[in-house]
């Protein structure tokens, strides 16, 4: 069982913007579906792909979805096991995991290595909370001793202390701090990524680290930021610093009261969206699709440091804008529109709530549905714990 790490749960996904599901009975149409919105644009749920193969889990299993053949391979996930982080080299998929929820010293993490076909290669255990393979290079934060939801876990993004080649790593699979190396210097270049040194702060980094991220510290509250009634609801370390929400307001028509941002990264350039709500009755029901006014997307100029507008629209609700591929959010599903063909494709029919992740040009979607069970525990646990339909597919 693992419902006594819900709690841990929920406060990380609403803490990263993956989720806001609730009870609230505002969420839920006169036939008892979720009513359609955007539950959350995740920037923390991993995704990763290889060739045709995209890797992904849920709070059940690992899944490996081939998508020239269709064809679906999971592997179970056990109790009180949780994924920190999933990840792809050349040939091989990492899946990064922990034997318990928000354990810190108690647990150490074993890294799971899987071929494309989802057929486990290697298991072990190791002493860094943190992976990422690019360019043929494992970059990994080391030592154990740090709560998992202190981490910045945006898609994509790397928090290192050390570095080794995929080549070695898969040679020896060495467990010493000695036989990797240490990340040093105020930048430093590693393949085709450039690396930036931040301080440690004594709480979330107990030692110095590196990030490919330089302004890191700066707008990272943009990846998911929500006002509703005129008021901050997401937590207090989530607002946006006055200089860049002023640029937002400025953006808009008025200072508007409701409003939700979500951001991604896309070749070291921040693109963003922001959906403007009219008000509604319910604490939650004002983000609903139906009450969308008008959005917009941006991006952060890192030569002027400012935010500026890319495009804006009318009664639409956006999930992604990067000036050349848009996703957007309507009642009956979501829509892909490629700018430089001026063509609108519906990609996802459905009608409900949704969790999406975007990595590149990958979209993950996570359709929330109600439910009414028959009593039965593992019915109930399945549901809850990760079973809602699921959408993967590459879009461009």
């Amino acid at each position: 069982m693992r419902i006594c790490g819900i709690f841990a749960c929920v406060a990380l996904l609403l803490f990263c913007g993956c989720s806001r599901q609730t009870n609230d009975s505002s969420l839920y149409d006169s036939t008892g579906k979720w009513s359609s919105r955007i539950d959350g644009v995740a920037n923390t749920e991993d995704l990763a792909c290889i060739g045709n193969t995209i890797a992904y889990s849920t709070n059940l299993y690992i899944c490996f979805y081939d998508m020239a053949t269709e064809k679906m391979t999971t592997d179970d996930i056990s109790d009180w096991q949780q994924v920190l982080a999933v990840s792809a080299g050349e040939k091989y998929f990492y899946i990064l995991m922990r034997e318990s929820w928000g354990a810190m010293e108690t647990e150490p993490c074993f890294l799971k290595i899987y071929t494309v076909d989802g057929v486990l290669f290697k298991e072990l255990e190791v002493p860094f909370l943190t992976i990422f393979v690019s360019d043929g290079m494992i970059y990994v934060y080391w030592g154990i001793g740090y709560e998992v939801q202190d981490f910045d876990r945006r898609m994509g993004h790397i928090e290192a202390t050390h570095y080794l080649s995929e080549k070695n790593f898969l040679a020896d699979f060495p467990d010493e701090k000695s036989d990797w190396n240490e990340m040093e210097g105020d930048t430093m270049q590693i393949a085709s990524k450039t690396f930036y040194r931040y301080p440690a702060d004594g709480v979330i980094h107990k030692k110095p680290y590196y990030s490919d991220d330089k302004y890191l510290q700066e707008i990272q509250q943009l990846y998911f930021t929500e006002y509703m009634n005129g008021e901050l609801a997401t937590p207090p370390e989530r607002a946006i610093g006055s200089k860049y929400l002023e640029e937002l307001y400025a953006m808009m028509k008025k200072r508007e009261k409701n409003w939700i941002t979500f951001a991604s990264e896309v070749d070291g350039i921040m693109y963003g969206v922001c959906n403007v709500y009219t008000g509604g009755t319910g604490f939650f029901s004002q983000m609903d699709t139906s009450c969308i006014d008008y959005s917009f997307s941006f991006f952060y100029n890192e030569i002027t440091n400012t935010l500026e507008q890319i495009n804006r629209y009318e009664n639409v609700e956006l999930i992604y804008d990067d000036g050349n591929h848009v996703l957007i959010h309507k009642e009956d599903g979501v829509y892909y529109i490629d700018q430089a063909m001026s063509k609108e494709d519906k990609i996802l029919d459905y009608d409900g709530a949704i969790g999406v992740t975007v990595r590149d040009n990958l979209l993950l979607v996570q359709k929330n549905e109600s439910y009414v069970g028959n009593g039965d525990e593992k019915e109930e646990q399945e549901f809850y714990w990760g079973t809602d339909t699921r959408f993967v597919k590459k879009i461009w």
